[in-house]
């Protein structure tokens, strides 16, 4: 497991994947806990992000991933923008990835004064559903479009909340 994920960043996602803003304030940490307890040996270190199963969040459930020690938590509500979140907790990404080699040409087109970040998200079983725009080829193109940019720091969501912190950048 520590050769497949080299290099890659294992996010929370829950334990048993219910909408976490429905499900009573127990059942919350007990998801979140459980799924810390199995993904970071996978890892050997503690989890810093989360994604929100099915979207699904609110302050509690923000307050409750702060205090078990996740740094950020992406939503699923993309922005087309690439401007650092206000609040890392509430991240709403970039775009998805089956709609993501457009906006990475706008990406790569930015001449920016100031930093600039740009998220993409999605699962690997859409991948294996072999749709257009949604297929290991296509995150494959996006990628070497990306990688062509010496200027971007290709980092995971929480090295990138880590370096904002430390730096204090707004």
């Amino acid at each position: 497991m520590q050769t497949l994920y080299a290099g890659h960043e294992i996010a929370g996602h829950s334990y048993s994947h219910p909408g976490l803003a429905q499900v009573e304030e127990i059942e919350l940490f007990r998801q979140i806990e459980l799924d810390m307890q199995i993904l970071s040996p996978l890892k050997r270190e503690r989890l810093v992000s989360f994604a929100y199963p099915l979207g699904s969040y609110n302050k509690t459930v923000m307050e409750a991933l702060t205090i078990v020690g996740f740094s950020n938590a992406r939503t699923v509500e993309d922005t087309n923008a690439f401007r650092i979140p206000e609040n890392f907790m509430s991240w709403h990404p970039t775009i998805h990835h089956s709609k993501a080699l457009p906006v990475a040409a706008k990406y790569i087109a930015l001449q920016p004064e100031n930093l600039t970040v740009m998220m993409v998200w999605g699962h690997s079983w859409e991948l294996e559903q072999n749709k257009a725009n949604n297929n290991w080829q296509y995150i494959e193109s996006l990628f070497k479009s990306i990688s062509k940019k010496k200027d971007i720091w290709y980092v995971s969501a929480g090295e990138f909340v880590d370096f904002i912190h430390k730096h204090e950048i707004k």
